[in-house]
């Protein structure tokens, strides 16, 4: 089948929020700085490293504290030794990546997080023999908005734009959809949006459990 339906991972497609806030306050923990409370940091649990630290560490302290140096190598390497301790798919996601699958639709993941991350997230969970491609954000020269990384995998899979959608927890997944041209979904499951978010995007689908989007093919395709 020449149609392509496109995930982003945290918070999307996988729930890593707890791995993740495990790694900032270890982080922080390193540094002598007070942790955050699991509740504040799970909404920045997808914009990254930085995003995550700067709850903490502000600008100007990073100019005391080597937030986007030492103190991200150390998360990183946290992480990548402690990955997939509390992460799990969320519900409905393999039923609905059996389904898919069923249907012969070239599945990919296009995530921020580094390709090896990706793929030892996916390896760890035994979801990864289910996708065509996996794209991370070291495979591209710009992130999300940035069409690049939705591009780079269409090409990869040669499909046609107006025959991939993409599905994200991010309010920069969706224009990242919008600015490649392709459908988009929005995961309201995950850790960016509320449904008033997407209202002004138009044909942006909005779904609030992963089997949802089994409503919706006929319609998209």
């Amino acid at each position: 089948m020449n149609y392509g339906i496109f995930f982003d991972l945290d918070g999307t497609l996988v729930d890593t929020a707890g791995d993740l806030i495990l790694a900032c306050n270890e982080t922080l923990k390193k540094w002598h700085l007070e942790p955050i409370d699991a509740k504040t940091l799970r909404p920045f649990t997808g914009l990254g490293i930085k995003a995550m630290l700067s709850l903490r560490i502000s600008d100007d302290l990073a100019k005391t504290y080597p937030r986007d140096t030492l103190m991200r190598e150390f998360f990183l390497d946290f992480y990548n030794k402690n990955i997939c301790k509390k992460s799990a798919v969320f519900p409905g996601g393999l039923e609905l990546l059996d389904t898919l699958k069923e249907k012969d639709f070239n599945l990919a993941v296009v995530t921020g997080k580094y390709h090896a991350l990706a793929l030892s997230v996916l390896e760890k969970l035994h979801i990864l023999d289910y996708f065509d491609a996996i794209i991370g954000s070291d495979d591209c020269t710009y992130t999300k908005p940035h069409p690049e990384s939705l591009n780079l995998c269409k090409d990869k899979l040669k499909l046609k734009f107006q025959n991939c959608l993409y599905i994200g927890d991010h309010i920069n997944d969706i224009k990242a959809a919008q600015n490649a041209q392709m459908k988009s979904a929005a995961a309201l499951w995950g850790y960016g949006l509320k449904e008033r978010d997407v209202l002004d995007f138009k044909d942006t689908i909005i779904l609030k459990k992963p089997l949802d989007l089994l409503n919706f093919l006929d319609t998209i395709f």
